[in-house]
């Protein structure tokens, strides 16, 4: 199961530009950011203390299954929300990645019994190492077009 886009929000976008959900082999990292976004005034609001993490890759149509070498490249904009334990490796010449690895945990249950929404472990890979990994509670595409600064 690809975690990724299975908790995507928004993944109609993405999805758009190949009829099916891309495989990110070989998608080039443009830009890893974290943000805590706008602050809120006063004293304490608890939406300013839960950064995001925004990930824009170019997808190669190349590295797609079923490629027609059309070269319509994709740039994809992901956001992933309410995020922690952010740990960033390397960000370094080696920008090509081979996934974006998505496992959910459980967080329990509220007290009526229903499920809280799974935490999201998120990893992405470089080669054979990690170079970044976080914990974050949404995912979202943000935008998604093509790529045409070739």
């Amino acid at each position: 199961m690809d975690g990724l886009e299975t908790f995507a929000q928004n993944a109609d976008a993405l999805r758009s530009f190949f009829s099916a959900w891309p495989s990110f082999h070989d998608a080039e990292v443009v830009d890893l950011s974290v943000s805590r976004g706008h602050i809120y005034p006063g004293e304490w609001d608890y939406r300013n203390v839960t950064p995001s993490v925004t990930l824009k890759v170019r997808i190669l149509e190349a590295s797609q299954p079923g490629a027609k070498g059309t070269g319509r490249d994709v740039l994809v904009t992901l956001r992933f929300t309410d995020a922690s334990t952010i740990s960033v490796a390397s960000f370094d010449e080696m920008h090509c990645i081979t996934a974006i690895s998505v496992t959910p945990v459980s967080r329990g249950a509220r007290t009526d019994g229903r499920p809280l929404s799974p935490r999201l472990d998120v990893s992405i890979v470089t080669g054979s190492r990690v170079s970044a990994s976080f914990s974050c509670l949404g995912i979202e595409v943000v935008e998604a077009g093509l790529n045409l600064d070739r």
